[in-house]
């Protein structure tokens, strides 16, 4: 063997080389399988917002992301607006997501326990799920959103590799959750999973010997301080600027202990009959939820097996997985379970694909595995293309329906440009007639079903300053007497001047 070759030899054998393979790997292959997004953006309902600029600080600072509201205004002070965060930065914060997906399951593992394609294909699977296909659609909020995201999984990243740094992973932590408070789910996983890793990786000594794990407690240090930080930056902000929390950043009330619990049961029935989000595409959901349920009763019952010794403390482990990765979606007082705020169970379905390759390592296994997973992958980068198509589509439909809307209401004579319009939309809703396969709850939802994103599409489609405002009763009462789009005579002139459109 050459000199050269042995050189090569040995460094694809180093670690560092070959997670920086992995994350390399995922990064080109998710961002290649998103590229509509990237290249060509959608508008959601937040977008018709933001026509009027971007979030105000006291909606920002409300929700606890103050840090969020810094990038905005840096980003809007170097010419940047909502429409340039989507188009220049959605592929930016893509990748800083993509990349560090691998890091989720490597950071405890220090010995390279499963092969890179194990590795490239378990963090496919939460780049290129539907549900984080979500985040996409509302392009301006996705770059600190997954920033954010990558952030936290970078900082656990740092501080499981060396533990004293968990001072600067602390800070890193106060930073990402400025900008995005569910990448705590990412954050949890992450450790309940490498305490199984360590578990798995350790055969002799106390288990209940917290010495012997530096790491798993350098962790817990930085989640514990960068959270309490967060918290306490947090209240100073809104109390500084006089503002008042809003409903998602408020704790769940015990009284409502009850009511959470019949949503989660609800949520679970989605999770298991729209793992995809769309309901046409049952062979590619299946493989997922096969092999990631395989996955996980596979480590359990290799722990009977392999290591009895510490089988009950990763039972009890296993057993926390699922409530870290709803995590702060039913701490929270507001519940509004949309696909993208749904990653931590994503990142669950894709720990389940990778024990499948930890216990599984021969070669006709590793096949075996690898060809279902690639199936259920291809499947859900068509899902996402496709939430993308039916994002053009819906913002399609809008234009249309925005430009009936404007030349009926021209047909009045005295209707002009500054009076005030209320859209009573009872009919359609959230969607136009025709149905989207991926629409779901504000997903692909048209922007006609709030007032705000209603003036959006308005000012967009006519190129005039119009404006709505909420539709009182006795607009509502009105459009009993009246027919709806689309038949003709669908809009008014009140006598107080306002203008009634019936949808």
């Amino acid at each position: 063997m050459s000199t050269f070759q042995s050189v090569m030899t040995i460094r694809t054998k180093d670690p560092v080389i070959r997670l920086l393979q992995v994350c390399a790997a995922v990064a080109v292959i998710t961002v290649f399988a998103r590229l509509p997004f990237v290249v060509q953006h959608g508008l959601s309902i937040d977008s018709y917002f933001y026509v009027r600029g971007f979030p105000t600080m006291e909606q920002l600072f409300g929700q606890g992301r103050f840090g969020q509201y810094m990038v905005f205004m840096a980003g809007e002070s170097l010419g940047f607006n909502a429409l340039t965060f989507g188009t220049l930065l959605q592929g930016v914060g893509l990748l800083c997501f993509a990349a560090a997906a691998p890091l989720m399951f490597t950071a405890f593992d220090r010995k390279g326990e499963v092969s890179r394609t194990g590795l490239i294909l378990s963090s496919l699977l939460i780049t290129l799920h539907p549900y984080s296909a979500e985040i996409l659609s509302f392009s301006e909020a996705s770059f600190t959103a997954q920033l954010a995201t990558a952030m936290g999984i970078g900082a656990t990243f740092l501080v499981a590799r060396n533990p004293r740094r968990w001072w600067v992973g602390a800070i890193l932590l106060l930073l990402a959750l400025s900008m995005y408070q569910l990448l705590l789910n990412y954050v949890a996983l992450m450790l309940l999973f490498g305490m199984i890793q360590v578990l798995l990786q350790d055969r002799d000594g106390r288990l209940l010997d917290w010495r012997r794990y530096p790491d798993v407690v350098g962790t817990f240090l930085m989640l514990a301080v960068g959270f309490v930080f967060y918290m306490i930056s947090y209240k100073l902000v809104i109390a500084a600027y006089g503002m008042n929390e809003t409903t998602r950043s408020q704790l769940l009330p015990l009284a409502m202990i009850g009511q959470r619990l019949d949503e989660l049961k609800a949520l679970s029935g989605f999770l298991w009959t729209r793992p995809y989000i769309v309901q046409d595409a049952p062979v590619a959901a299946m493989l997922m939820w096969i092999a990631s349920a395989l996955g996980w009763l596979s480590l359990l019952v290799w722990v009977l097996i392999k290591r009895p010794r510490g089988a009950v403390a990763c039972l009890l482990l296993a057993a926390l997985v699922p409530v870290a990765g709803i995590g702060v979606i039913a701490a929270g007082k507001a519940w509004w379970p949309v696909p993208r705020v749904l990653g931590g169970i994503v990142a669950i379905w894709g720990m389940g694909v990778y024990w499948l390759f930890y216990v599984f390592r021969r070669r006709w296994q590793l096949w075996s595995i690898a060809i279902p997973v690639g199936v259920s992958l291809l499947g859900a980068a068509a899902i996402g293309h496709r939430i993308h198509s039916d994002q053009m589509l819906v913002n399609g439909y809008d234009k249309v329906l925005a430009a009936a809307i404007y030349d009926s209401l021209n047909k009045h004579p005295e209707f002009s440009d500054s009076t005030k319009i209320a859209i009573v939309n009872r009919n359609m809703r959230w969607a136009h007639p025709s149905p989207l396969p991926t629409a779901y709850m504000d997903l692909n939802m048209t922007a006609f079903a709030l007032t705000g994103s209603q003036q959006g599409v308005l000012r967009m489609t006519t190129g005039h300053e119009l404006t709505t405002i909420e539709p009182e009763a006795d607009h509502i009462k009105l459009c009993d007497t009246l027919p709806s789009w689309p038949k003709a005579g669908f809009s008014t002139i009140t006598s107080s001047g306002i203008a009634v459109v019936c949808l």
